[in-house]
């Protein structure tokens, strides 16, 4: 994969490098000097070719890498070369604005125009894009692991890609030092440019998404370890019923208590036994003697006293 990233990015640099030089070179006035129109194919060439392809394979090639810290440097360059990217287009479309402004002409009625317009918002569009899902808490790299951002960022190569052909084969512009070998020149090197950021970038799709989803599932395995082990402490209350258990222990003692209640209720049967042989003894035999003697005595005696 080095020996290959070396290859396409030596071939895009080389294709936009001179692609570059050709328009620097075809828009400079006959004086030496840069005229302000000059300023808007030289800029978007810049932005189209050199800047947003070369952002595109750094992307790729970060991918591919397994260090943190290359990883993290191969980010702040991406970032830095799209940056490029935007702020040479901006420097490009505000030259055009100025130039067509001073010869009182429309904006954006051409197709070459419309098509540069949907370029830059879309390399404005991927740059925020991923700005603002950094500004979010997410993390440095996350936008990395986007969809959007990959697929955004593609698009905005092609387009800018094809926005600098169309400028090109504009008839419109036909410098005195640009003929049509050059013009053709200029085009084959601002589409190999895109292209082969395009071919990185299908060629290695499954094998980036693949690092991107490993490297995502890496990131959340992390954090639900610590999470569990932040969590640990919430298992205590599992021993917490086993002391509940323990405390409900003496809770048992109720059954014995009744066992000692029969037992203390031994006595009472006892106890009720007992006077229950004692009322059917001692009634039985007081009443049976008393009346027995005294009736017997009394009568007996007194009616010989009468006589």
């Amino acid at each position: 994969m080095d020996l290959a990233w070396k290859v396409t990015s030596g071939a895009s640099a080389l294709g936009a490098g001179v692609s570059t030089a050709l328009v620097v070179a075809a828009s400079r006035s006959p004086d030496g000097g840069m005229t302000l129109f000059a300023w808007h194919p030289t800029m978007m060439m810049a932005a189209a070719t050199m800047f947003g392809p070369s952002a595109v394979l750094i992307a790729q090639y970060r991918g591919t890498r397994k260090s943190k810290e290359d990883k993290e440097n191969l980010l702040l360059l991406h970032a830095g070369l799209q940056a490029g990217a935007v702020a040479c287009a901006g420097v490009g479309l505000a030259a055009i604005v100025a130039n067509k402004n001073n010869h009182a002409k429309p904006h954006f009625t051409t197709p070459h125009g419309k098509l540069g317009a949907i370029a830059l918002l879309a390399y404005t569009g991927a740059a925020g894009y991923a700005g603002w899902r950094t500004s979010q808490a997410m993390g440095t790299g996350a936008f990395w692991h986007d969809a959007a951002h990959h697929v955004g960022g593609a698009a905005a190569v092609a387009l800018g890609a094809a926005a600098a052909v169309s400028g090109l084969m504009h008839p419109n512009w036909s410098p005195p030092t640009l003929g049509g070998g050059t013009k053709v020149l200029i085009a084959l090197g601002a589409v190999g440019a895109a292209l082969v950021a395009a071919a990185a970038v299908g060629a290695n799709l499954t094998g980036v998404t693949n690092t991107l989803k490993a490297a995502v599932a890496e990131e959340p395995a992390a954090a639900p370890a610590e999470e569990s082990a932040a969590a640990a402490p919430a298992e205590e209350p599992d021993a917490a019923p086993a002391e509940e258990s323990a405390a409900a222990a003496p809770a048992e003692e109720p059954a014995a208590a009744p066992a000692e209640e029969s037992a203390a209720a031994a006595p009472a049967e006892e106890s009720a036994a007992a006077p229950a042989e004692e009322s059917a003894a001692a009634p039985a035999e007081e009443p049976a003697a008393a009346p027995a003697e005294e009736p017997a005595a009394a009568p007996a005696e007194e009616p010989a006293a009468e006589e």
